[in-house]
């Protein structure tokens, strides 16, 4: 599964967001990874309705997934009716145990969506499969693929400038896959892989990623601030609510908190308690 992106929840409970590779992504993934939340309420007042269900948004989680760009199948014909295209990025997959359960998160014309096999892309444009590393669209009857970027080999079609990237209507018209030239660093992939990420962070500078997800400390917990990542909110957290501990450990202090990071990442789950109103939420997440 690839995360673009995904939520940390700051600092020692960091690892119990990164690496459940769900804590960012839509309810039904989080339950198929195994990611429960239990509600409890307090003894003093009823339980209120769960809130309604948010709209998908993955811009937080894919701050780390790999980028890509639309680029035809082999077969494609050369001269395709490409000027009636959009921009197509392939942002990233959240890949499921059945293919049609797995999601893309995929930009046309710099916006972002999530799709599944079947979704239209645009009037003439639809999904046809998400796999693990690709997407396969149909445009204007004819099989494309959406392929994350990667610097090609030197056998690759035809030569180019280094440096020199090519638009999805070039692409169409060759009829090749073009790999984005510009040098980036590979992202995370691997729950260990976002544990370190994030660990090197914190040890950077802990304020940046407080600040980054949107996280106060107040003490007795984390608060989260009226200006917070989107991740936050697909995790079910909202403004206000108040992360009290993890694995049964109180939180709020980021110097002690930051040196239980490995501890809870070792631990191989992360329960999380988290404070609304007078009702006490409890998110579960495998860290393996």
């Amino acid at each position: 599964m690839k995360i673009d992106m995904w939520f940390a929840v700051q600092l020692g409970i960091a690892a119990a967001v990164i690496g459940s590779l769900g804590w960012a992504a839509p309810p039904v993934i989080r339950h198929s990874l195994g990611v429960v939340m239990v509600e409890k309420s307090t003894p003093t007042q009823e339980a209120e309705p769960e809130a309604e269900a948010r709209a998908l948004d993955l811009s937080a989680v894919l701050a780390l997934a790999p980028f890509g760009r639309a680029a035809p199948s082999a077969d494609a014909a050369a001269g395709a009716p490409a000027a009636a295209l959009p921009d197509i990025a392939l942002k990233g997959i959240l890949s499921a145990a059945q293919e049609d359960a797995s999601i893309a998160l995929i930009a046309v014309a710099d916006v972002q969506g999530l799709y599944r096999a079947g979704d239209p892309l645009s009037d003439t444009i639809q999904v046809e499969a998400v796999a693990r590393d690709h997407v396969m669209i149909r445009a204007n009857g004819r099989p494309l693929q959406l392929l994350f970027d990667e610097v090609p080999s030197a056998d690759d079609g035809e030569a180019r400038d280094e440096g020199t990237e090519v638009s999805l209507n070039d692409r169409l018209r060759a009829a090749t896959v073009v790999a984005d030239r510009s040098a980036r660093t590979s992202p995370p992939e691997t729950t260990a892989e976002y544990i370190s990420y994030w660990r090197r962070k914190i040890r950077k500078n802990p304020q940046a990623v407080l600040d980054q997800i949107g996280l106060e400390a107040a003490g007795d917990g984390y608060r989260i601030a009226q200006k917070h990542d989107r991740g936050v909110r697909l995790a079910g957290l909202q403004a206000g609510d108040l992360v009290r501990s993890v694995n049964g450990r109180a939180v709020g202090n980021p110097d002690e908190d930051r040196r239980a990071y490995d501890a809870i990442a070792a631990s191989g789950q992360a329960r999380l308690e988290v404070q609304r109103g007078d009702k006490i939420l409890t998110f579960s997440f495998p860290l393996r």
